[in-house]
């Protein structure tokens, strides 16, 4: 990756939930719900929050920051055996789930959906040249359930402010 890229990887890292925040207000500022596109993007919703769980299961709370220093160590149990990057794959999920359920229009359901996933996609390059040479951890991290809980905190806030939204605009 080019040096410019890996900047604007960093900044794209760093202030990813301003980014990906602004981009789900204009879903919704554009959203046009019915029942059937909430149940329609439900599933995705549902999958992609139980795929975070089961990720941050093994990373722990480590992946719930904003400093962009390099880890420290490579996980490589439970999701992580069958992706580098099981966060993002869930949050593509959680994405889609949105996008359907809030059923924007087709131009920036598909504008939305190639920024997410050429976002991600960034963020995961940046991410694959940081992981190189490093050792690898397949032991589950012991994480309970409250603790899973308070560092997806503002996850379930958000999540949720966003489905109550779609509910009160689908009525």
């Amino acid at each position: 990756m080019s040096k410019y890229n890996s900047q604007a990887a960093t900044v794209a890292f760093r202030y990813r939930g301003w980014l990906l925040g602004c981009l789900a207000l204009s879903v919704l500022a554009c959203s046009q719900p019915t029942a059937r596109s909430f149940l329609l993007g439900l599933p995705c919703l549902t999958l992609g929050i139980a795929g975070r769980s089961w990720a941050f299961v093994y990373l722990g709370s480590r992946g719930r920051t904003r400093d962009p220093a390099p880890p420290s160590e490579r996980v490589v149990g439970g999701p992580y055996r069958w992706s580098s990057h099981p966060v993002y794959v869930a949050n593509v999920c959680v994405a889609l789930g949105i996008v359907l359920a809030a059923s924007p229009g087709p131009v920036l359901s598909v504008c939305v959906a190639l920024i997410v996933l050429g976002f991600y996609r960034l963020l995961a390059l940046r991410e694959e040249g940081q992981l190189v040479g490093l050792p690898a951890r397949a032991s589950r991290s012991i994480h309970s359930v409250a603790a899973l809980a308070r560092c997806e905190r503002s996850s379930w806030m958000t999540l949720s402010l966003v489905v109550l939204v779609l509910m009160v605009r689908a009525l």
